[in-house]
C-alpha cells in the first residue's frame, strides 16, 4: 500500500468520525452546562432584548435587530449556541426535526415574551410586542 492510499485511507477513516461527532446527540452534561450557562447570561440578554438591540425570532433563536459590539454579539452567539444544544437534546427525545423544536420554543417565548420586546411572527414579520 503506497504512502498516498494510506494517507487517503487514514483521511476518509477522520472525515468519518467527525461526521459521527456532528450528529451525536448532547450529553446530560452538555444540557446541564447550557442551561446553567442560559441562567448566568440571563440579565445580559434580557438588557440586550429590552433595549432593543435583539429580538427573538421564529426560529427561536435571538436575532440581531441593530448594530451590536462585540461583547453584545458574543453574548447573542453564545446564547444561540446554547439554545442550539438544548433544541437538539429535545429533538433526539421527541423525534422531531431541531428546526422544529426551535419553532416550538418560539411560538413559547413569543407568547411569554414582555412588552416592548421585538418578536418575529411565524410569516417573518417583527412586531413590537
Amino acid at each position: 500500500m503506497s504512502s498516498s492510499n494510506s494517507y487517503s485511507s487514514l483521511l476518509r477513516h477522520f472525515v468519518l468520525l467527525f461526521a459521527c461527532f456532528l450528529v451525536l446527540p448532547a450529553s446530560a452534561d452538555d444540557v446541564a452546562n447550557a442551561k446553567q450557562r442560559i441562567a448566568a447570561r440571563q440579565g445580559q440578554v434580557d438588557n440586550l432584548k429590552s433595549s432593543g438591540l435583539i429580538g427573538e425570532a421564529n426560529t427561536g433563536y435571538l436575532s440581531e435587530r441593530a448594530s451590536l459590539n462585540g461583547a453584545q454579539k458574543s453574548v447573542l452567539t453564545a446564547e444561540n449556541a446554547d439554545r442550539k444544544v438544548l433544541y437538539a437534546a429535545v429533538a433526539a427525545k421527541s423525534g422531531l426535526p431541531t428546526s422544529e423544536v426551535g419553532k416550538r420554543r418560539a411560538d413559547q417565548i413569543r407568547a411569554g415574551s414582555a412588552s416592548g420586546i421585538w418578536v418575529q411572527l411565524p410569516d417573518g414579520s417583527w412586531k413590537k410586542k
